[in-house]
């Protein structure tokens, strides 16, 4: 059975590449900062210390971490957000099914230890939950990608009961790799 279409942005797996816990930190979204942030959402650190979303651009944005919640839609009063900044952290994400590099649709095991970038899409509002996903048709050895692509996710589908396969709409284990807190690496 097919995967199930369901972006739902970096989910965080709670561990570290290490296994150890990871780096939670309050940081403030501003009342000036007009975008929403969506849980799951990677977000920037702004000149004045706060956190944003709406003008980062893939493979070009230093990424602080992942916003953990909660949801802040556009507009807002000011809201302190949790962010995991621990640069090691994994996350799942869902790849986009678009045509990869090696595998032709979707994702292959062949692909893991490239690079990748991110899909941003507007999150969904009722459910304050991230839109992003992987841009799998970007998975390269190129060191300034937003993600590293570590793993399958080995889980079954609550929807469908079928376990996550390779191909489209894969759930792939990852960790930012064009990060603040890190060089980014080139893939392998």
């Amino acid at each position: 059975m097919a995967n199930t279409d369901n972006p739902h942005g970096l989910a965080s797996l709670g561990i570290t590449l290490a296994g150890g816990p990871v780096q939670l930190f309050p940081y403030t979204k501003d009342a000036s900062e007009t975008g929403a942030i969506f849980v799951n959402d990677l977000v920037n650190q702004e000149t004045d210390g706060c956190i944003e979303a709406a003008s980062i651009s893939a493979g070009s944005t230093l990424n602080l971490g992942v916003n953990i919640g909660p949801y802040v839609p556009a507009n807002a009063a000011a809201k302190v957000c949790l962010i995991n900044i621990d640069p090691n952290a994994l996350y799942e994400a869902q790849d986009n099914a678009s045509a990869g590099p090696v595998s032709g649709t979707g994702t292959l095991q062949s692909e893991m230890g490239l690079n990748a970038n991110v899909v941003y899409a507007s999150g969904n509002a009722a459910t304050g939950i991230s839109a992003t996903e992987i841009n799998i048709n970007t998975a390269a050895v190129t060191a300034g990608l937003d993600l590293k692509l570590i793993r399958l996710l080995d889980i079954f589908d609550a929807l469908t009961g079928a376990k996550n396969a390779w191909g489209p709409w894969a759930r792939i284990v990852v960790m930012i790799n064009n990060s603040t807190f890190k060089l980014p690496a080139t893939g392998l």
